[in-house]
């Protein structure tokens, strides 16, 4: 054997001694199987110029189920890890996908600084806590960590089936359309997690009045508790679109909101009944915007008056469609409005001793150059 062989099989017999076993290619050129206990996965794409770990973090679990818990909790979150492999790991970002979940890293004992090196062989563990607010059934988040580790990024789950502390039936009180001086009620049943009292009421729409019904009752289950509220609209209402919530401090020193939408109406209805808008229009156009007057009760009502208060560019006109019964209000913005943003309130009266009470409704319309 000459020196130049002696040479090439030295060579030879280094590199082979500098490979591990599963560092060794594979029959089809391929990299051989990864160590037992490693790969959760495929690790993502190398980015160029990045420096890589050949160490991995290795989890005692990768997913919390915190089963069934309760609205406005704060709940406990551990996922302890320890560093396998050859050379450090750093993590750049441990970043949470919700803000219900907040997270610190922790190493070797102590608060993790993001871009130190963690050694092989040391441990620590991701803590924090969730947090379950206001949501409602089932609640998933993660955590994702990044970093130049093996099988980087990796993900983090967390769950959770989310109690409410009240549940109500319907979920609002709604009374529609509801003649003047009528009256009406709804009945609201809330879920509890458990038996509560109200201890005050924060707040109470005008013209409605809440109160407490029966006595309070088990769910079938015996999970939760029913409560029935009753909700009157009161005959002395004001005529007008109501939207509003009833607010109560409870003993479960949490709120209870009650919502309710009601349209009171009198013997006249307005169609639109709050505001009549031009919206933008070139300079010397003229459009018309009508309200329809119409009795609401099938009685009679006189023929009303209308006038523009607050600017002279809108000019109303009332049209009899039929007698008593049907009227409409046409507005036309005069052409010579000038550019610029104008606005005024139209004002609908009746004649005197008819005790039908008068009606505004606010005018806007924008005027801009003429565009071709």
């Amino acid at each position: 054997m000459t020196h130049t062989h002696r040479t090439a099989l030295l060579s030879l017999a280094l590199a082979l001694a500098a490979c591990s076993p599963g560092d060794a290619p594979s029959a089809a050129g391929t990299p051989g199987p990864a160590p037992a206990g490693g790969a959760a996965g495929p690790s993502a794409p190398q980015e160029p110029g990045k420096v890589y770990s050949e160490s991995r973090m290795l989890f005692e679990t990768k997913a919390i189920d915190l089963g069934e818990i309760t609205q406005h909790e704060e709940h406990v979150l551990e996922f302890p890890f320890r560093i396998e492999g050859e050379t450090p790991l750093i993590i750049t970002e441990a970043a949470p996908s919700c803000g219900c979940t907040n997270i610190r890293v922790e190493y070797n004992g102590a608060g993790y600084v993001y871009g130190e090196p963690m050694v092989p062989g040391f441990a620590g563990r991701i803590i924090g806590t969730f947090e379950s607010g206001t949501f409602k059934e089932l609640k998933k988040t993660d955590i994702k960590l990044r970093g130049n580790g093996l099988e980087m990024p990796i993900q983090l789950d967390i769950q959770a089936m989310i109690r409410p502390i009240f549940v109500l039936t319907p979920r609002q009180a709604l009374f529609g359309d509801v003649a003047a001086r009528q009256g009406a009620e709804r009945e609201i049943v809330v879920s509890a997690i458990e038996d509560f009292q109200v201890t005050q009421w924060l707040n109470s729409p005008p013209g409605f009045l809440i109160e407490e019904v029966g006595e309070a009752q088990p769910e079938p289950d015996g999970k939760r508790v029913l409560k029935r509220f009753k909700v009157r609209l009161l005959k002395d209402a004001e005529t007008r679109r109501h939207y509003g919530s009833f607010l109560a401090q409870t003993s479960l020193d949490r709120r209870l909101e009650i919502v309710l939408q009601a349209n009171v109406f009198g013997p006249v209805k307005y169609q639109p009944d709050q505001r009549l808008t031009f919206g933008m229009l070139n300079h010397g156009d003229a459009p018309v915007r009508r309200v329809q007057i119409l009795s609401a009760t099938g009685e009679d009502i006189p023929e009303p008056r209308a006038e523009v208060i607050g600017s002279d560019l809108f000019l109303p006109e009332v049209t009899v469609r039929e007698a008593g019964r049907s009227f409409v209000v046409k507005v036309t913005i005069s052409a010579d409005a000038p550019l610029g943003t104008h606005s005024g309130r139209l004002r609908i009266t009746y004649p005197e001793g008819s005790e039908l009470d008068p009606q505004e409704l606010a005018i806007s319309a924008i005027v801009r150059d003429r565009r071709e």
